[in-house]
């Protein structure tokens, strides 16, 4: 009685965990901890920056989302997609930590090699969710565009495939944590992207609530 207990609370903390979005896919799916993760990472972003637009610094906020990827796949995938920031031409955008980021524009898949049997799904899950504070995923498919926002047309088309990402939760205490300090959503990550090349974004994200 006493572990069957235990294991339900722990799957109820999943579901807490879990964003809002993929909470009904992961009480009637199968459990998995490669499925769990994909869900988990699920949700509807922002990410802040600072524009220069008429010679003043003004707040913007890239739009990121995490969706379920096409059934297409070989195996399940989320599709992390990157939406144009839409300025005016000579904007330049950057963060605390970078003094001029680029427009991203494009759609990478992730994928996540997890298993585990159905009965210690949810309890591996939330263990690898507290000790390495999110997951790592292969990027499976997927180009981007990176281009400086002052000038559209210096673009740059990366492949990501066979390259590796993470999504992880920000740690009170932490710079990101302070970095995101004025959202009041409960909901903070940070996700970073690597292509084979080299070539690597990192961003700060902040869940919007469901509508």
């Amino acid at each position: 009685m006493r572990k069957r207990a235990r294991c339900a609370r722990i799957a109820g903390a999943l579901l807490l965990a879990l964003g809002p979005a993929a909470r009904s896919a992961a009480q009637t799916a199968a459990p998995d901890l490669g499925r769990l993760a994909l869900e988990w990472a699920r949700g509807d972003f922002r990410s802040p920056l600072v524009c220069e637009i008429d010679g003043a610094p003004r707040l913007g906020l890239r739009r990121v989302t995490i969706a379920p990827g096409p059934s297409s796949l070989e195996r399940p995938a989320a599709h992390v997609r990157f939406f144009d920031l839409e300025v005016p031409a000579g904007t330049r955008c950057g963060t605390e930590t970078e003094k001029e980021v680029p427009n991203v524009i494009g759609t990478v898949a992730l994928a996540h090699r997890g298993h585990s049997r159905p009965d210690t799904a949810t309890h591996d899950f939330a263990s690898a969710l507290r000790r390495e504070g999110g997951f790592e995923y292969e990027i499976v498919n997927g180009k981007l565009d990176l281009q400086p926002a002052h000038d559209p047309a210096s673009v740059r088309r990366v492949d990501f495939r066979g390259g590796r990402a993470f999504l992880g939760e920000v740690k009170r205490g932490t710079d990101a944590w302070r970095r995101l300090a004025e959202y009041p959503v409960p909901r903070k990550l940070t996700l970073r992207v690597e292509a084979p090349d080299g070539s690597s974004l990192a961003l700060d994200l902040v869940e919007l609530p469901p509508r």
